[in-house]
């Protein structure tokens, strides 16, 4: 479904670019979202709800943490794999010379 698959790309934009300030009371409805995305029939809406996950986690790390724990093993293994990468990405890109 679009919707879905466009939803979870605007979740990754708020999570993103918002200050927590806006983000800080709605948490659990967050959590909630994220956790259904990652289930959804649609490949690239459960993509979203991966790249959405990193950034969920930088602010609410708790609930980022039960979120994981509460996770099937394949959906747990697909997750770690998606912030493995990030992270990679992340590193070559602060120590790439130019």
């Amino acid at each position: 479904m679009n919707i879905n698959r466009h939803t979870y790309e605007l979740l990754v934009i708020i999570l993103s670019e918002w200050d927590y300030i806006y983000l800080d009371k709605h948490g659990q409805l967050i959590h909630d979202a994220i956790k259904k995305g990652l289930s959804d029939a649609d490949s690239d809406a459960r993509s979203n709800a991966r790249r959405s996950f990193r950034f969920f986690r930088e602010h609410f790390s708790l609930l980022a943490d039960a979120l994981l724990a509460s996770l099937e093993l394949s959906k747990r293994k697909a997750l770690m794999v998606c912030l493995e990468i990030f992270f990679y990405r992340k590193l070559f890109h602060i120590f790439r010379v130019e």
